[in-house]
């Protein structure tokens, strides 16, 4: 039962990686291939190519120690767990912070608050944003330790049958816990912002406006699609990573973890496609092209 259930998360992870690794390195390079002609890059893409990248390592990275563990039945020493458990967290941490700062930009952009505060936010939000990148990966790196080394020593534990650390486990339950938290309480609180605005503009214009209502409308029912789309990735992405603490050596839950992340990461490329007027066009080019020809 077990070699079946293992065949099964391979299989998942073949799959994914068909979908994402294209998708992925699409975003990617299109962005770069964009940066290098205009020599500057929107916040968004920028945004959206990093999560790009996390994703795709993540995935490239769950597959790979699958495929191990399963040709093996063994991951090495307890120092390479702890490396692999650091990496693979730091890209969690990173994909939840980058998408608190997508959510926070589109807020930015697209709600008007007349209050100091945010108006000075949004004048120097793109300013200070060079600089988010680099805290952003410190900060996740900083942030997986100690769910790193519970996870490695609980790993130890399970092996050799040592007693479990009460205290200990609820302190890195509540390192993770606490700022991956925060960053969802941002998104959801920015998508709800983003939601209700873009909302009450379309009363506004079909109530201003008789002619070509559909045409305006369009856009912003968009973005509001899009807005939704982000916000339930997130909150899949959330669940999983708050899940990993608490139930990743339950029996059940090592073989659903995996086939859940792949649907994130699958999930993840269409999200960031749509999230962006750029990539749809050129994906709709992409496509239109290889399926009718020029």
């Amino acid at each position: 039962m077990t070699t079946f259930f293992n065949i099964g998360i391979l299989t998942v992870d073949f799959i994914s990686l068909l979908i994402t690794l294209p998708g992925y390195m699409f975003i990617i390079v299109l962005n770069i291939l964009d940066w290098q002609k205009n020599e500057r890059l929107d916040i968004s893409d920028q945004l959206i190519s990093g999560l790009s990248l996390f994703n795709l390592s993540h995935r490239i990275l769950y597959a790979s120690v699958n495929y191990i563990v399963f040709a093996n039945k063994f991951l090495g020493t307890s120092e390479l767990q702890l490396v692999l458990n650091m990496l693979s967290l730091s890209l969690i941490f990173c994909t939840l912070l980058f998408s608190t700062w997508l959510a926070i930009h589109f807020c930015l952009k697209i709600v008007n608050i007349n209050h100091k505060v945010y108006i000075y936010t949004q004048r120097m939000f793109p300013k200070i944003f060079p600089w988010i990148h680099f805290l952003s990966i410190f900060a996740s790196v900083l942030l997986s330790i100690p769910g790193a080394l519970g996870l490695t020593q609980k790993n130890y534990q399970n092996s050799t049958a040592a007693p479990w650390d009460a205290g200990q486990s609820f302190f890195e339950l509540l390192c993770n816990f606490i700022p991956s938290f925060l960053c969802f309480f941002l998104i959801l609180t920015s998508a709800l912002k983003i939601i209700f605005s873009l909302k009450k503009h379309i009363e506004q214009i079909c109530s201003n406006t008789m002619e070509f209502r559909a045409q305006i409308v369009e856009p912003h029912i968009s973005a509001i699609k899009t807005v939704i789309s982000l916000l339930a990735f997130n909150l899949l992405h959330f669940t999983l990573h708050f899940s990993i603490i608490i139930l990743h050596f339950n029996i059940m839950w090592v073989y659903v973890l995996p086939i859940l992340y792949a649907l994130c990461h699958i999930f993840g490329v269409a999200i960031f496609i749509h999230a962006s007027s750029k990539l749809r066009k050129k994906m709709y080019r992409f496509v239109i092209c290889d399926c009718y020809g020029p």
